[in-house]
């Protein structure tokens, strides 16, 4: 027996709630840097998540961790071996030495119905399969029935009132690869789910060229030069592709065209080591307009949450299933929008458009030489908390001529502020 398998899967803006980043502890939280110019503003938004009197805002002390108290790694699960057949047992046994785990083993029903929801996998012998099922355990994932009969009638009835995904003959190659496949993908799992999951930060641009493609790619450039492993993940697919301002456009690798049919749990440690990048970076690239189904949208950023410490989504600003399935998973997002009458304007009719908000949304207001507001005008206009405030970087332009990432040189606005913006959501993690 082999069923296929299940695989696991707004507020008003104009007065935008406190950022349930603040006091966190388990993860780390966006900040609003300090603007570069003289329209910054006079004093710190209260709703931002940064400025010098978020900064200074502690956690509740039932949420700080004691520096005295060790805080203890979680238990790894283990694969369940329910069965007295000493022929099952030492196969089952030499598959978990395969992968490196060792198991539980239980001889009789109590101790198995005991262990059976906690365990990794489980595995049940034939033997003790009549005595499971009545009555049958509850259901769960990862459990297969081990039996040395396959022409017996009776085994495919237990095998689906234990719920259990196939019947394996012991010492079958072919059952011992999928077991040791579905063990090792559970222990890496395991090991992923121990962290919590990265936070996800959405950058949109409120009117076409406001530099939101450039700003995400700066945020991850800057993630990874600061020794972090950020996933950098293209959601518009009406832009250039973002695999082309990392530098990565050569570089052989998946794109959405490849993942267009992924549907609910992806392997979170093999996506990220298949993708492509540059300096540090991984980035899942558009190639073609429409080439981003929603469906593995979800599951892809779901995955790139377990096996990055940081993911930067571009998202598009069209209305649209994208936006309403990516920016509900985001955790803070970033509206770029340049300070003039016109683009504001068109920046407010894009927040209207875009469906439901993150928790916590904020503006980065870019000057311009056509600039005629000031950046606390912005975002006070848009109803917005404003995260920050950007001149004109200079060496933008050479590098983008170049093929240097934005982000990627030491000085000017760009970097000052993808440093800050990182820089005290850090601080804030470290409680």
């Amino acid at each position: 027996m082999d069923p296929a398998r299940s695989l696991p899967p707004g507020s008003d803006r104009r007065r935008p709630p406190p950022s349930p980043l603040a006091g966190a502890v388990a993860r780390p939280r966006p900040a609003r840097p300090s603007s570069t110019g003289a329209d910054a503003p006079a004093r710190p938004q209260p709703s931002a998540p940064g400025g010098a009197a978020a900064a200074g805002t502690a956690a509740p002390s039932h949420l700080r961790p004691d520096p005295e108290v060790p805080v203890p790694s979680p238990p790894v699960p283990r694969p369940l071996l329910a069965t007295a057949d000493p022929d099952v047992l030492d196969a089952a046994l030499r598959v978990c030495a395969a992968v490196g785990v060792e198991p539980l083993v239980a001889h009789d029903p109590a101790a198995a119905r005991r262990a059976w929801s906690g365990a990794l996998l489980v595995l049940v012998g034939a033997d003790l399969a009549p005595a499971l099922v009545d009555p049958p355990p509850r259901r769960r994932p990862d459990v297969a029935l081990v039996a040395t009969d396959l022409d017996d009638a009776r085994v495919w009835a237990l095998g689906v009132a234990l719920g259990a995904e196939r019947v394996v003959l012991p010492g079958d190659a072919d059952a011992e690869a999928w077991l040791v496949e579905h063990l090792s993908r559970g222990l890496a799992d395991a090991a992923l789910g121990s962290r919590p999951p990265a936070p996800v930060v959405g950058v949109v641009a409120g009117c076409g060229g406001a530099g939101a493609s450039t700003l995400a790619v700066a945020l991850a450039v800057t993630a990874a030069r600061q020794g972090g492993a950020p996933f950098l993940l293209d959601a518009d697919p009406w832009g250039c592709g973002l695999d082309l301002l990392v530098g990565a456009d050569l570089c052989p690798g998946p794109r959405w065209p490849d993942l267009a049919h992924a549907r609910g749990r992806l392997d979170p440690a093999a996506l990220q080591g298949a993708l492509p990048g540059a300096g540090g970076v991984s980035v899942l690239a558009c190639r073609d307009a429409g080439d981003v189904p929603p469906e593995a949208l979800a599951s892809v950023v779901d995955a790139a949450r377990l096996s990055s410490d940081l993911v930067v989504v571009d998202v598009a600003r069209r209305p649209g299933a994208l936006a309403e399935v990516l920016l509900p998973r985001c955790d803070a997002a970033l509206l770029v929008v340049p300070s003039d009458l016109r683009r504001v304007g068109a920046a407010e009719r894009v927040l209207g458009a875009v469906g439901a908000l993150p928790p916590w949304t904020g503006a980065v207001v870019r000057r311009t030489a056509q600039s005629d507001l000031r950046a606390e005008e912005v975002a006070t206009w848009l109803g917005l908390p404003l995260a920050g405030a950007m001149d004109e970087d200079a060496e933008l332009a050479p590098a983008l001529r170049t093929g240097r990432a934005p982000g990627s040189w030491d000085r000017g606005p760009l970097p000052a502020f993808c440093r800050g913006f990182l820089g005290d959501w850090a601080r804030r993690a470290a409680g």
